[in-house]
């Protein structure tokens, strides 16, 4: 099961800096003391640092704790609304908000060993594994997330909230209990937009292909405009790099791989339009997903620290990685496995 919400801002308003790169050539200020090692430490530390109103530099490995009044008001023209102050949360726009709502929420993690929580700033996803219609995990992380949001000052927007079931079982439907947030009835729906995928209940990609090719043949009409100009064809090979084949390829190492020959029909047409269109040889689908998957797996391996890291193992000569053994064909047909014999195939 899928679950994702957006939660509100937090209600203290904490400055944070995060780990920098070792090549960082940032001095901190006199007297700036090292981190704590324990975040815990660290939070409890917090209040305890101030910031003057002028600074503008946030430096490594320094906390600082912002003015507790924050007035803000919305500019459109020569017109300006009236000044809002606001004693909680982060102020709208700021680069800064992203990295202070991570800090907040670092806390917010699973209580169980058949759960997880995924977090991308303020959309969260609560993901459960259900075997022989037991529940229990998966509903009582939901009320500890809800439990948890209640003593952090932190609202549920119930409205945006959607469950997804996947049951790939071949039994009949079981009937799953409905989710309650705050004694609202969470919807539950067949598909669900998340992080620009769109995920569905039988885990096929039909919907989420043909809204790339909707989204990516409405630029077409500018890169028609552009080679009506007379522009040379590097720049409307660059255009089409920048504005189209980004929308094709977005995320395209998660649907690719499982996607079928119907489904990749459509994305395929947008770049044999656009070949037309510039009058050069555009990389095709397949070609650009064999580089990301290469790409990708690099990073993993080079980061010993990467979650999945342990997932690429060299055999005895060094060379070559191990194969994952997979027993149905959509997980071989994932990313992983696709990863690891793009890499074999490279070296």
């Amino acid at each position: 099961m899928v679950k994702t919400w957006d939660s509100g801002e937090p209600s203290q308003e904490w400055l944070a800096d995060q780990n920098y790169p070792k090549s960082t050539s940032i001095t901190p200020p006199r007297g700036h003391k090292r981190p704590h090692n324990n975040i815990k430490e660290l939070q409890a530390s917090l209040a305890s640092i101030k910031c003057s109103s002028y600074s503008k530099q946030i430096y490594p490995h320094s906390c600082v704790q912002t003015h507790r009044y924050i007035p803000q008001s919305v500019r459109v023209g020569n017109c300006a609304s009236s000044t809002l102050t606001l004693s909680t949360g982060a102020a709208q726009g700021c680069v800064l908000s992203p990295l202070l709502y991570s800090l907040y929420t670092h806390d917010c993690t699973a209580t169980s060993g058949y759960t997880i929580i995924v977090k991308f700033a303020d959309d969260t996803a609560v993901m459960g594994l259900i075997s022989d219609n037991d529940e229990r995990a998966y509903l009582e992380e939901i009320k500890h997330l809800e439990n948890w949001c209640q003593e952090n000052n932190l609202l549920l927007n119930v409205s945006k909230t959607k469950e997804l079931i996947v049951d790939c079982s071949r039994k009949q439907e079981q009937p799953y209990q409905p989710v309650k947030i705050s004694g609202t009835t969470v919807e539950r729906v067949d598909s669900f937009r998340y992080l620009g995928v769109h995920i569905s209940q039988d885990l096929s990609w039909s919907r989420h292909t043909n809204s790339l090719g909707k989204k990516a043949r409405q630029r077409l009409y500018h890169l028609r405009r552009l080679r009506d100009f007379r522009l040379p064809s590097k720049v409307l090979q660059n255009f089409y790099i920048s504005i189209i084949e980004s929308i094709l390829t977005g995320n395209i190492t998660v649907w690719f791989g499982n996607s079928t020959k119907q489904d990749r029909q459509a994305p395929q047409r947008v770049v044999r339009s656009a070949e037309r269109i510039t009058h050069t040889e555009l990389p095709d689908l397949q070609t650009i997903y064999y580089k990301r998957c290469q790409t990708k797996a690099r990073r993993i391996v080079k980061y010993p620290t990467h979650p999945n890291n342990r997932l690429f193992s060299l055999l005895r000569s060094g060379k070559r990685f191990r194969s994952l053994k997979t027993k149905t064909e959509r997980l071989n047909r994932s990313f992983f496995p696709q990863a690891i014999r793009a890499l074999n195939q490279g070296n």
